[in-house]
């Protein structure tokens, strides 16, 4: 009961605290696949300084790219394939943990770019990977985290069906829908 009198003050305006923890509660998952994207950057971090293979398989990958279109068509492919196997898993009564995977994935393979541009000139290798890679990062990582959420609720109404013996009609259509908006 006191918790819930508790204040924070804003220059605006003034939050309970119960206001706070019901944000957080409406947007449980959002948190926690942004929760799970952190660790996939920080166990990325963690392999390309402590495993040499990832590191030089990730050098030999950033050096073999030649020109812009190379790395258009490369990215677009890696991007494309996350989302087919989003797409596929959401339809599958079993994948979840496969759904709840990519997240995690995306981040490590973040986690290891930065890293190599890190390791390659210090400071100016993070202004590199700031101006270079985290503007699409961005994006990408907000289109991940919809599909991931499309995926799981199309998943959850699958398997309510398929378990719980309801007999709610899946909405194919709009998932189809939904995934053809990511994509473009």
């Amino acid at each position: 009961p006191e918790l819930k009198k508790l204040l924070i003050y804003n220059k605006h305006k003034a939050y309970r605290i119960s206001d706070l923890l019901l944000s957080l509660k409406n947007n449980s998952t959002i948190i926690m696949l942004l929760l799970l994207l952190i660790s996939g950057i920080i166990i990325g971090t963690t392999l390309s300084y402590s495993v040499v293979l990832i590191r030089n398989v990730i050098i030999t990958y950033i050096s073999s790219v030649d020109s812009a279109y190379d790395v258009f068509l490369c990215n677009s492919l890696l991007y494309s394939l996350n989302y087919i196997f989003l797409f596929i898993f959401g339809l599958c009564s079993v994948g979840v943990p496969f759904i709840l995977l990519v997240p995690i994935i995306c981040g490590a393979g973040y986690g290891c770019l930065f890293s190599i541009f890190y390791g390659f000139n210090q400071n100016s290798g993070i202004i590199m990977f700031l101006l270079l890679k985290l503007p699409s990062a961005i994006v990408y990582i907000i289109t991940i985290i919809i599909s991931v959420s499309v995926s799981l609720i199309m998943n959850s109404e699958l398997n309510s069906n398929l378990f719980h013996k309801t007999k709610n009609k899946l909405d194919l259509r709009s998932y189809c829908i939904s995934y053809s908006i990511i994509l473009f």
